[in-house]
């Protein structure tokens, strides 16, 4: 039996750095809503700490398990679960979950998604690849 739990209410945002001022957020959310759009590049490319607190689900069978499932995060991303790394993903906007049933206590629990948007060579390999798939799937259609 699976029962969701959505978590996109309720967020901080901010940049260690000091790029920007933290703010509250709602997922799903982009720092780069004005200054992508600009069109002249601009736009933020940084690392931004989303944080959130959470109760602990409770489990209907003896056993249950709980995973946090992330949609996107572009282009590298490391969750966290009370201070202790869950999952690490690169690739940008590709979902990616983690097992976090051993890192929740009983009560509020904090979560962190590191989001990095600078540029890495990693990223622009993958994501060249995945076009470079596209490509030859819709060549074959």
């Amino acid at each position: 039996m699976r029962k969701l739990i959505s978590l996109n209410e309720n967020w901080s945002l901010s940049f260690p750095k000091g790029e920007r001022l933290a703010e509250k957020v709602t997922l799903p959310h982009t720092w780069n809503a004005v200054d992508g759009m600009d069109g002249n590049g601009s736009y933020l490319r940084t690392t931004g700490v989303y944080r959130c607190t959470f109760l602990k689900p409770e489990q209907p069978l003896e056993g249950g398990r709980v995973y946090v499932e992330v949609l996107a995060a572009a282009l590298a991303a490391v969750v966290k679960v009370n201070g202790t790394v869950a999952v690490t993903h690169e690739g940008g906007f590709s979902a990616f979950r983690a097992d976090i049933t051993d890192l929740c206590k009983e009560g509020n629990n904090e979560m962190t998604i590191e989001v990095v948007t600078k540029i890495r060579l990693q990223c622009i390999l993958l994501q060249q690849t995945l076009l470079f798939m596209v490509a030859c799937i819709a060549a074959l259609i």
